[in-house]
């Protein structure tokens, strides 16, 4: 890519993290929605989180980092798609964020207590400070028994399928869905993504190609 090219980039963000900061103050909308205190936090964060991304993803376009600001673009991607998700339509608004911030993270308590138990049993746990982080992701036998017995291993499943990026991109891509027909075309970039996160041979080769090409001054 040339030295124009790149100061049109450049520009571009400039002109993209300006239009962010112009955009911050709708964010306090979502203190108006009728929720519960922790259900609407939870939206806020997620909100907030999408922010943050999005500059970092403009901070890395300023540093003409593209490939790296790709990486960004899927975090910022996957929470956008749960805060259209969730705030679809008033009907389901409730029950999507109890999901979101109740019943998931219960389920994820699972996750993490196997593999703290995983990593403590490979390291040995010697009651070090340096294993504190593993041990207090193991839950108590109370707390373990009642998590299994209202999330089943079936209801799990279930829950966290439709969770799923693919998932939700679907559910909010029907006709009248948050996102509508075109929705599903965003799981080009997703892929796109997926491969330099995943440093598949697609991820590492092209990206490579791409900046070989920008130092001899070359279209990609």
């Amino acid at each position: 890519m040339s030295a124009i090219g790149d100061e049109r980039i450049k520009r571009f963000a400039t002109k993209g993290n300006q239009a962010l900061l112009d955009l911050m103050p709708l964010h306090a909308s979502l203190k108006e929605i009728e929720a519960e205190h922790n259900h609407r936090r939870a939206l806020m964060l997620i909100s907030t989180e999408c922010l943050g991304r999005s500059q970092t993803m403009y901070y890395l376009m300023l540093g003409l980092r593209l490939w790296d600001a790709e990486i960004v673009v899927r975090a910022l991607w996957e929470g956008t798609v749960k805060l259209a998700y969730i705030l679809e339509k008033p009907s389901t608004l409730n029950e999507r964020l109890i999901e979101f911030s109740e019943v998931l993270p219960a389920i994820s308590k699972l996750r993490w207590h196997g593999k703290a138990e995983e990593a403590l049993a490979a390291l040995g746990d010697d009651g070090s400070l340096g294993k504190q982080p593993y041990r207090d992701m193991i839950l108590s036998p109370d707390e373990l028994s009642e998590t299994r017995l209202k999330y089943p291993r079936e209801v799990r499943r279930q829950m966290e399928g439709r969770w799923r990026f693919t998932e939700l991109v679907t559910a909010i891509s029907k006709p009248g869905g948050a996102f509508g027909p075109l929705g599903r075309s965003s799981l080009h970039r997703y892929m796109v993504s997926s491969h330099l996160i995943h440093m598949t041979c697609e991820g590492v080769v092209c990206p490579s190609n791409a900046t070989n090409d920008r130092r001899r001054g070359e279209r990609p």
